[in-house]
């Protein structure tokens, strides 16, 4: 029984100690202070006083019902602190600090599950073939109770899934989700095979992982199995490599007939590697891409398709300084190669547009390489109001700056223009008197 609140003792018998503690000493020293005096064998039935650091309103009795023993020991756990539920956890699982405090703060509902569930789910797990790195990763399996853990073992068990390892994930989902899925993997597949080995067999993976994408996408289990069959055999005949069909299961949630339109379009637009993607997006998507990769071939082609290879021989530089330019600008290895070419071409002054581009030489184009990722209309214009102003630029930076820079510099141009102006006139009229004056003399 728990003394008044202000006497701050506690009485309890040995078999409170084991409820409180779960076996484990280390814990109970965290929140109830044990003294080391005191630390030894307790006979059963017997009562030991001791300091405790809190003061709840509860009785600690020895009738053995369970469901104060839980209520009592998540109550315990609430009042520890970050470092005590850690020491716990660390007893429990055998984790390191570190990751013991990483599960926490991630996922924060361990603290109100008692140590002896937390241990049987670990001895639970590990029996059935799961690491304890792989428990760590993830750690909501340890919020799960062991009834329901053994009921999705069996369920993969049933599958055929021998690595529960790799099929941890799957422990996520709903039992009866599990048992669908289950149901699906052992019906008869091709070849002699059920479903699940063949389609693992074809996409080189797991069985387990072929059974997770089942789970995730619960529309594979209405999709006839023949048209997998054909989906599967349109694609890897493409040359598309299995991890990425696996990555994208969409892709058979479609007829065959759009799989194989999607994939003649690609042939005839010389579609480098076709991929599962391509089949779910819209016919604009596609053109677009089939667009880039045409004017790709068009600008890089020459160059042994490498954007290296074209900005060093436009830049008149080393393979090794393009690279440091990329590495110093790296939108330049996204920008595309259309762009990159007009760019240029505007930049040096492409035949035919010589009036009307600045001719910059490649030494000042490099030297302010970030120029490369403007935009071209900004400079086309900036460039024009410089011309109408009878300004030539000798060096990018005057197109590159600033808006407000800029505009101080179109400012200061016109500035610069209406003074001239002004001196001009002056000069004109000086002339004119002058010539005035001649003339009278005759």
């Amino acid at each position: 029984m728990l003394a008044p609140a202000s006497a701050r003792f506690i009485y309890a018998s040995r078999s409170n100690f084991i409820t409180l503690t779960n076996f484990s000493s280390h814990v109970l020293k965290s929140y109830v202070n044990l003294p080391p005096k005191l630390n030894a064998n307790f006979r059963k039935g017997t009562s030991v006083r001791l300091m405790c650091k809190f003061s709840p309103k509860l009785s600690l009795s020895d009738t053995g019902d369970d469901s104060t023993e839980k209520e009592e020991s998540k109550y315990l756990f609430q009042k520890l602190t970050r470092k005590e539920n850690a020491a716990r956890l660390m007893d429990c699982t055998g984790c390191t600090e570190s990751v013991a405090l990483s599960i926490l703060r991630d996922y924060p509902r361990l603290k109100f599950i008692s140590s002896g569930e937390i241990s049987k789910i670990m001895k639970l797990l590990n029996e059935n073939g799961l690491q304890n790195e792989t428990v760590f990763a993830n750690y909501w399996l340890l919020a799960e109770t062991t009834d329901s853990l053994s009921e999705k073992l069996a369920v993969l068990a049933e599958m055929g899934i021998k690595n529960n390892d790799i099929a941890a994930p799957l422990l996520r989902f709903p039992t009866e989700r599990l048992k669908k899925t289950s149901v699906w993997c052992q019906a008869e597949g091709d070849k002699g095979k059920n479903k699940l080995s063949y389609v693992s067999d074809r996409l080189e993976c797991d069985p387990a992982d072929v059974a997770l994408a089942v789970s995730v996408h619960d529309f594979l289990l209405s999709v006839p199995f023949e048209r997998m069959v054909e989906i599967l055999d349109l694609l890897l005949g493409e040359g598309v490599p299995p991890a990425k069909i696996l990555k994208d299961m969409w892709v058979f949630r479609y007829r065959t007939e759009k799989v194989l339109k999607r994939i003649q379009m690609a042939r005839n637009g010389k579609v480098a590697q076709f991929k599962p993607w391509m089949v779910r997006c819209t016919e604009k998507i596609l053109n677009d891409t089939i667009r880039v990769q045409a004017e790709r071939r068009e600008v890089y082609g020459p160059h042994n398709n490498s954007k290296v290879e074209y900005i060093s021989s436009r830049l008149k530089l080393s393979r090794e300084e393009t690279e440091m330019i990329l590495r110093r600008q790296p939108t330049l290895r996204v920008t595309g190669a259309a762009k990159l070419c007009n760019f240029l071409d505007f930049l040096y002054g492409k035949e035919g547009e010589t009036e009307r581009s600045p001719n910059f030489d490649p030494i000042s184009v490099w030297s302010l390489s970030k120029i490369l990722c403007h935009s071209l209309g900004t400079l086309k214009e900036r460039h024009e109001r410089l011309k109408a102003l009878g300004y030539e630029a000798k060096h990018p930076i005057v197109l590159y700056q600033s808006k407000r820079k800029f505009e101080e510099f179109v400012r200061e141009l016109k500035k610069a223009a209406a003074e001239n102006s002004k001196q001009f006139e002056v000069y004109n009229s000086k002339v004119r008197k002058i010539n005035a004056s001649k003339n009278v003399n005759r």
